[in-house]
């Protein structure tokens, strides 16, 4: 359809001016890692997942000598230093060092792991919450589908993209994975059986059931209320309808009439189980277990609204709206509290090539796109740098989501 391309151009557009927009104002902390020979595959992966996360001013020595390291640094005005050395028994000991008043910050062992990445992204991630105040999400996990040679690939990765794991390989087209609140349970729509299907999948045993697949209708984002309850719409025939299963069980459906227009994806209200629905035209609120009470309206939209991504922890998700001629209009930040707008605009530099992602710390964006025939990842920071996250080269990225908790491997 002809506003199809349209609406990618002015969503391309507005994501691109979200992702360009500084969101971190303080000056970067200046943090160096100093790690023995033993440690250092795990400072490589904490001193990178610090830096991308655009918080830190990230330097790398090796800790032969502590007392010369500490001094040095000092008198390079450097704020922090982190010490990692390992154990004969495979541990490995972190100590957080406050240069400016000469004392630990922090001092903790993790315990040997089949996985060193593991504990590399935890420690990253205790450094993160301990200068910050909040958790860096740095050991969740990354759900992404991939197009390559004719295949659709369900891929499970580190935070990061390394130790990418395919859980799906499929010759019919797959997307919209969604990920349960516990960080165990895969939703997903895949298109196998001819028609539309949602599916959920253990990522622990491996089990997969198929959860509905509706004859002539069109599947919008699933989305997880309560750890065995998920939602998504359908439409079809000019009708929307948001469906529901408990457990594995369909419920009745939820029938919104008055939502006529083609919805753009399910979001759940940041901070209460209600879902929004935005379509094209605005955006709907209605409580999915409370069939009596009839939808409402939160916003009408003055041209063509599309949603970007959603952060429960900082109760807020982005919006994109734009005229219908594919003119970028508006960005939106929306909370429980109304919608604020800015006017921005941003020549598009990339091609949107699917669904983005906020990242489990809600500071940075995740978003696949194209740059001429090049696929790729794009992360904005929370300093506003935007930088490719993962280079994948092989095929097309059409839709990412991140974890909301660490996955036990």
């Amino acid at each position: 359809m002809p506003w199809i391309s349209g609406f990618i151009r002015v969503l391309t557009s507005l994501l691109l001016v979200l992702l360009a927009a500084p969101a971190w104002t303080q000056a970067p902390i200046a943090l160096t890692i100093a790690a023995s020979e033993s440690s250092l595959p795990a400072a490589r992966i904490v001193a990178a997942d610090l830096a991308g996360s655009g918080v830190f001013d990230v330097g790398e020595r090796a800790l032969v000598n502590e007392d010369v390291l500490l001094a040095s640094l000092q008198e390079d005005g450097r704020e922090y230093a982190l010490l990692l050395t390992s154990g004969d028994d495979g541990s490995i000991e972190c100590r957080l060092r406050d240069l400016r008043i000469n004392k630990n910050a922090m001092h903790f062992r993790l315990a040997r792991s089949s996985n060193p990445r593991v504990y590399a992204h935890q420690i990253a991630d205790s450094v993160h919450r301990k200068l910050t105040g909040r958790g860096g999400g740095f050991d969740t996990r990354l759900a992404f589908v991939e197009e390559r040679e004719g295949s659709h690939l369900l891929v499970v990765a580190d935070a990061d993209g390394a130790d990418p794991k395919t859980i799906l390989n499929s010759v019919s087209r797959v997307d919209a994975p969604v990920w349960s609140h516990d960080s165990r349970l895969l939703a997903y729509v895949s298109w196998e059986t001819l028609q539309a299907g949602v599916f959920i999948q253990d990522l622990n045993t491996g089990a997969r059931q198929p959860v509905a697949s509706t004859p002539g209708v069109d599947i919008v984002q699933p989305v997880f209320l309560a750890e065995q309850t998920l939602a998504w719409g359908e439409f079809a025939e000019g009708r929307t309808q948001v469906r529901m299963a408990v457990k594995g069980r369909l419920q009745q459906p939820v029938t919104l009439g008055e939502v006529a227009a083609m919805p753009v994806t399910l979001v759940k209200k940041p901070g209460e189980n209600i879902v929004w629905l935005i379509a094209r035209d605005g955006i709907w609120a209605f409580d999915p277990l409370s069939r009596d009470l009839p939808p409402t309206r939160v916003q009408a939209a003055d041209g063509i609204l599309g949603v970007a991504a959603a952060c429960e922890q900082e109760s807020v998700f982005l919006l994109g709206e734009g005229a219908a001629d594919g003119a970028a209009q508006t960005a939106f930040a929306a909370d429980g509290y109304g919608v604020k707008a800015d006017q921005l605009s941003l020549p598009p530099r990339f091609t949107l090539a699917g669904n983005p992602s906020y990242h489990a710390a809600c500071k940075s964006l995740l978003l696949p796109a194209r740059e001429a025939d090049r696929p790729l990842l794009l992360r904005r920071a929370a300093d506003g740098r935007v930088q490719p996250a993962i280079d994948i080269s092989r095929g097309n990225v059409l839709a990412v989501a991140y974890s909301p908790l660490r996955l036990e491997r």
